[in-house]
């Protein structure tokens, strides 16, 4: 990209093992399939929350928790 060649001079490499969770490729497929087995189920509802499902900030989680209990609440309530 930059037109540089050969091995770098340095390099070093830090694992934060409580850190903040990097998705890996193909995440979002994933749970693309998982919530569209959910809706097809007919099992008893079920709705996903948490912040592996679209980002780990405390307002991502809080929000996939309100959706998933609107989700619930659709399904259940009259």
């Amino acid at each position: 990209l930059h037109g540089f060649a050969g091995e770098p001079a340095h390099a070093h490499v830090t694992r934060w093992p409580e850190a903040i969770p990097q998705y890996e490729l193909g995440h979002s497929r994933l749970i693309q399939d998982a919530r569209a087995a959910l809706e097809s189920s007919v099992a008893p509802p079920l709705a996903l929350a948490g912040n592996y499902l679209t980002g780990v900030s405390l307002s991502d989680t809080a929000t996939s928790g309100a959706e998933a209990a609107k989700t619930l609440c659709d399904r259940l309530c009259p």
